[in-house]
């Protein structure tokens, strides 16, 4: 799996999301040092899943038929006269379907989300 520029800026951003999100908790709780670190890693594992999921929905089509709707919808407000050949070869929903871009990077945010949960609950764990 390649892994880009544009793939690693999305989870760099993503990550700085849940930091952010974590001191923000931190300030309004007021919660100790030790908890933070804890804090701060299942903050950013909930980004990444909750991200995730909405990337794999998108892979699998889950909310296309709202997408689409709402794309006919809006040519029907601008005026736009139905053309049935258009219709039938190139502006159906299959092909709405067909031309929509696979998100690559879900794998990648299910992973990182499985090791800041793991992290979060090793930091957790009593020192010995």
């Amino acid at each position: 799996m390649q892994t880009t520029k544009k793939t690693l800026r999305k989870l760099l951003i993503l990550l700085l999301i849940g930091i952010t999100l974590a001191v923000a908790v931190k300030l309004v709780r007021k919660t100790a040092p030790e908890v933070f670190a804890a804090d701060a890693c299942f903050t950013v594992a909930s980004v990444y899943l909750c991200f995730g999921i909405g990337g794999l929905i998108k892979n699998l089509g889950g909310l296309d038929i709202v997408g689409y709707s709402f794309r006919q919808f809006h040519r029907l407000f601008r005026g736009e006269k139905k053309d049935e050949s258009y219709e039938k070869n190139a502006g159906g929903y299959y092909y709405y379907r067909q031309t929509r871009k696979k998100s690559r990077d879900v794998l990648w945010m299910f992973l990182l989300a499985a090791a800041f949960q793991l992290t979060a609950i090793l930091v957790t764990l009593p020192q010995t």
